[in-house]
């Protein structure tokens, strides 16, 4: 858990010099929302953009920076945790374990949504930029769609059971 840890908050300072590094390179404003065909149709200034990407960037790594203690977990009540094979984790004799499983999930989970929120933020400020085109971004948000499908199924794999 300590390693799921480390790697979240290694991956939230990578996410914040990812926006500091391109708030000062970027145009006065920048797109916000894009278009079927790749092209922006919402624009912000420089400021309230920033202003969304950290404060968007925050609430996220407060949900799953708390997510990823135990602590989180004796608050909310186990009726309302969505994990699989939630019987066999949460039995008085694996407890703990089961606690450290999902507050390493939780960590990892974090480390995924900060790296897919840097690639993203550093593809609108290319494109902001003119250094890629709206076919590109197309693509580039199919494959990061396509990749986000694969982090179900690798965390049902890893709450699940062994082999008795």
């Amino acid at each position: 858990m300590r390693t799921a840890q480390i790697a979240w908050f290694v991956s939230f300072i990578g996410l914040l010099a990812t926006l500091a590094f391109l708030q000062f390179g970027a145009p006065d404003m920048m797109p916000m929302q894009f278009g079927l065909d790749g092209q922006p149709v919402r624009m912000a200034s420089h400021t309230d953009y920033f202003l969304f990407a950290y404060g968007f960037s925050m609430f996220m790594n407060l949900v799953f920076g708390l997510s990823s203690t135990r602590y989180a977990f004796k608050v909310i009540p186990p009726r309302l945790w969505n994990i699989p094979h939630k019987d066999y984790w949460l039995a008085p004799e694996r407890g703990a374990q089961g606690l450290d499983r999902i507050a390493s999930l939780m960590a990892w989970a974090g480390v995924a949504t900060n790296l897919t929120m840097a690639f993203i933020f550093m593809v609108v400020g290319a494109q902001a930029t003119g250094a890629i085109s709206g076919d590109a971004v197309n693509m580039i948000v199919i494959a990061v769609v396509l990749a986000s499908f694969t982090s179900p199924v690798a965390a049902y794999r890893y709450m699940k059971p062994p082999a008795r």
